[in-house]
């Protein structure tokens, strides 16, 4: 599917290119903490120090909201696989993505979900240049791929790996709720909505979807979206009341591309006639 965008500049601000990154982490390992030895034991400790440890341990104590958030690779909460968010070196401070993938795993008679392809893509691209990943859908929990569309990838090298991640397969099994995601809480950098037949049963009109896109846009935050997943951008309105599509160009699954496909029959929307309504 055609990814590129032609909005005009002052709308770049908020899109980022996930095509062909160079991977410079992958000779990269990342120590431990407890291998690191600084050359100060505890009784060196200055007072001051003495008395900012005691404090953050009172603070951790504290209950944290947001503590069942499933990211999978983050600098301060890792959670999932440790080795592989090591071995792929995902750099410290690098920012935060919301991936958001479909709940639908069954839409006329037939069995659907995200794409599971687009969505191992995305992710390796992402860690490989040190971003923390935190996974999200409508309605939160399990997210199932398209079995078809995972057939048709079982080849794929980037594929093989991302199902073999052991950290990936727990996080999609407990996808955050988007009811529950607070973008300045979570200190979000950008939110991506990834593609899949399933996209354009719940995306197009469940109203946390076009919270959180529209909570990112006015943050000035990154708002982006792959395939089908840019139906999720149609029907945002904006605090000023003008819809988040009118006057740009957006890219998506086209009408021709879902004929060639054979998936147009039946659908209760396409992406180009969702945007196209919208603006």
């Amino acid at each position: 599917m055609d990814t590129s965008s032609n909005a005009p500049a002052d709308d770049q601000a908020h899109m980022v290119d996930l095509s062909a990154q160079a991977d410079p982490w992958a000779a990269h390992e990342t120590p431990e903490a407890e291998d690191l030895d600084f050359g100060m034991g505890a009784e060196d400790a200055a007072p001051e120090q003495v008395q900012d440890d005691e404090e953050e341990e009172v603070a951790e104590k504290e209950p944290d909201p947001m503590a069942d958030i499933p990211w999978d690779v983050a600098p301060d909460k890792p959670v999932g696989d440790k080795q592989s968010a090591a071995a792929s070196g995902a750099a410290e401070g690098s920012g935060k993505v919301l991936l958001v993938l479909t709940n639908t795993k069954e839409a006329a008679g037939k069995p659907t979900g995200f794409d599971p392809l687009q969505c191992a893509r995305v992710y390796q691209a992402l860690i490989r240049q040190g971003f923390s990943v935190m996974w999200a859908s409508p309605e939160g929990g399990l997210v199932t791929a398209d079995a078809s569309a995972a057939a048709e990838a079982a080849e794929d090298e980037c594929f093989a790996s991302w199902t073999a991640d052991a950290g990936v397969a727990e996080a999609l099994k407990a996808t955050a709720k988007l009811e529950d995601v607070d973008p300045s809480y979570c200190l979000l950098d950008a939110v991506l909505f990834l593609g899949g037949r399933g996209a354009l049963y719940d995306f197009v009109s469940h109203n946390e979807v076009r919270r959180i896109a529209r909570e990112m846009w006015e943050q000035n935050k990154v708002v982006a979206a792959l395939d089908r997943g840019s139906v999720a951008l149609a029907g945002v309105i904006l605090e000023d009341g003008t819809s988040l599509v009118e006057g740009k160009e957006v890219t998506g699954a086209s009408n021709d591309e879902e004929d060639a496909a054979g998936d147009s029959a039946g659908l209760p929307v396409t992406v180009e006639e969702a945007l196209e309504e919208a603006g």
